[in-house]
């Protein structure tokens, strides 16, 4: 990179800001796209634009701060502030990026921070000392004193370097060199828990386990592994388990997390509410009808999956009871398979998945009330079979860890 560090900055500050409005702005549109895919709460969706506009805000204000101190500095300091004013737009356009991609998880987890030493080495490598001017191409010593004197094209290589002259003459140092690639390697193991938590979880206390698995919460399935083996107590397992339910957002679940979480469940460790919020949280879904039809004509309903998150070893199934319009007790529809997770669950680009479509015709005018009916089951394994009772309900498996009856219902309007 060829960059005269000593020279004054290009971007003026109000500039500056105009620049981080716009990339703050793109962010904020990207994160509500993301919270429009995934079915992000408002709430969870303005505290991230929140932290994109905090750190546009104080991305500018550094920025104005550094520039001042740049025009008034000695020419000895100018390359450090330079460097940093180079770093502070990596790092608010790396951060707007951060809080837009990540939704409570670790700092870190989308953008790669770890390069960041590494960029500031390739700034670093090519600065400038000393107050000498010098060819862009070839490093030719310009020594001429008087300025109308300088020719058009370096004498060395050709390259035209009037108005092109770099200040100061480069300096490099192998052990720098070698300084900053180490602290490179530090910044990636460092931000990279999967490496060492492994080994770690079982040398750390308690305390200290728990702080690291709630920065970092998928950082290892060991660690995890680790603290399931570790009394917490109530407020330590109340703590642990609602930030594990805070990253279950849009369709998918925290992975190592869910893991331990479930084994809190299976050990009957994990307080009834928060049992109850894993379960409901974990599927959502809407009766889908047209708003208007005609008597007699067909229309088609269906199930509309919003949420279908994916659980570390227990299955998700649902047993379909069919549709029903008006009065009618005779369920349309029924299904004899159960509907795992896999078949329901929103592809990663969609927002919902429609599913179970259904047929119906509607021979009386009026406002006619549409119902469908279904059962969730939570179970270890894809073994248990459906079977269905002569009263309509269906037999709930002896090795279900959760079973649930869904009915919804909306109403049309017939004419």
């Amino acid at each position: 990179m060829q960059r005269d560090l000593l020279a004054p900055p290009k971007i003026k500050p109000r500039k500056y800001g105009w620049i981080v409005l716009g990339y703050s702005a793109l962010a904020v549109i990207v994160n509500g796209i993301r919270a429009w895919y995934d079915n992000i709460s408002v709430g969870e969706l303005l505290n991230s634009s929140t932290r994109i506009a905090i750190v546009g805000v104080a991305a500018v204000l550094v920025y104005r701060r550094l520039h001042r101190a740049f025009l008034t500095t000695k020419i000895d300091h100018r390359q450090t502030i330079s460097l940093t004013m180079l770093c502070l737009a990596i790092v608010a356009c790396w951060g707007a990026l951060e809080f837009a991609l990540n939704w409570g998880d670790r700092i870190g987890s989308v953008m790669p921070w770890w390069m960041l030493p590494m960029m500031i080495a390739g700034m670093y490598f090519n600065r400038r000392i000393g107050n000498s001017l010098h060819c862009p191409k070839c490093e030719y010593e310009c020594r001429y004193d008087d300025p109308s004197q300088v020719p058009w094209e370096c004498p060395e290589c050709g390259t035209i370097w009037r108005g092109r002259l770099l200040r100061g003459r480069r300096n490099r140092s192998p052990k720098r060199i070698a300084a900053v690639l180490v602290i490179t390697l530090a910044f990636y193991f460092a931000l990279s828990p999967v490496f060492y938590m492994g080994y770690l979880a079982p040398r750390l206390p308690t305390s200290l386990l728990c702080g690291m698995l709630y920065a970092a919460p998928t950082s290892s399935y060991t660690a995890w592994d680790e603290l399931a083996t570790r009394p917490l107590g109530d407020w330590g397992t109340r703590t642990m388990a609602e930030r594990v339910l805070c990253l279950r957002t849009g369709r998918h679940d925290s992975g190592q997390g869910t893991e331990w979480l479930e084994k809190l469940e299976a050990a009957g460790s994990l307080p009834a509410d928060l049992l109850e919020r894993y379960y409901h949280e974990g599927f959502e879904a809407d009766l889908i009808v047209p708003d208007r039809v005609k008597v007699g004509q067909e229309f088609t309903v269906n199930l509309r999956v919003t949420r279908c998150s994916r659980g570390g070893r227990n299955n998700l199934g649902l047993f379909f009871a069919g549709y029903t319009v008006g009065e009618s007790s005779q369920p349309v529809g029924r299904r004899n398979e159960t509907q795992w997770a896999f078949e329901l669950r929103p592809d990663y680009f969609s927002r919902h998945r429609d599913v179970l479509p259904q047929t119906l015709v509607v021979e009386q005018p009026g406002e006619v009330p549409v119902r469908v009916e279904y059962w969730l089951v939570c179970l270890p394994s894809f073994w248990p079979q459906l079977h269905w009772q002569e009263n309509g309900t269906p037999t709930m498996p002896k090795d279900a860890l959760w079973f649930e009856r869904v009915v919804l219902e909306k109403k049309i309007s017939v004419n």
